[in-house]
């Protein structure tokens, strides 16, 4: 039963690693096409003011990768026991 629950814990990690880290990855997606939006225009904040998204997009992906990682490495280690 326990295994059984460590399993689970471990598939929800990569789970929700793989679910934060797309996130991240569409956010860094999003800031450089708003970037490539503007490069004609002749107002381009777009660049300052979407750092914020692109912030948030890197620390995302990196935290869900993170996850991932935690996760698959709990799944190693219950199958070696």
């Amino acid at each position: 039963m326990k295994t059984t629950l460590q399993k689970t814990i471990a598939w929800a990690l990569m789970l929700l690693g793989g679910m934060v880290a797309f996130f991240g990855a569409w956010a860094i997606g999003a800031y450089v096409w708003g970037v490539i939006d503007v490069l004609d225009e002749a107002d381009q904040s777009w660049m300052f003011w979407g750092l914020a998204i692109l912030f948030i997009g890197i620390t995302a992906f990196g935290a869900g990768v993170g996850l991932f990682v935690l996760g698959r490495q709990k799944l190693r280690t219950i199958s070696k026991s």
